[in-house]
């Protein structure tokens, strides 16, 4: 019952992480294709998680959480931006 960090001894829970990760992006680029003709800046976000995939399919398992340009913190910055832009607060 308690969340704990993956400690990557299971390579086919891992692959399964990865490939999910992999989908989910599919449909993050057309949200973000679609928020990018209407605000341009948000093309730096799609940059970004693209640059994190590519690495990710290169086996460079970091840019999942772990480097400060992951997938994981890209989303962050990018959804921070997004609740300013909405000028909502963040819920805990």
């Amino acid at each position: 019952g308690k969340p704990v960090p993956n400690d990557h001894k299971d390579p086919e829970y891992d692959k399964a992480v990865i490939e999910d990760l992999l989908k989910t992006h599919e449909e993050v680029k057309v949200f973000l294709g679609k928020i990018v003709k209407k605000l341009p800046w948000y093309t730096q976000y799609l940059e970004r998680l693209n640059m994190a995939v590519n690495a990710i399919k290169e086996g460079k398992h970091s840019f999942v959480t772990d480097d400060l340009n992951s997938y994981h913190n890209v989303w962050y910055e990018m959804h921070e931006d997004l609740l300013k832009l909405l000028k909502k607060e963040r819920e805990e």
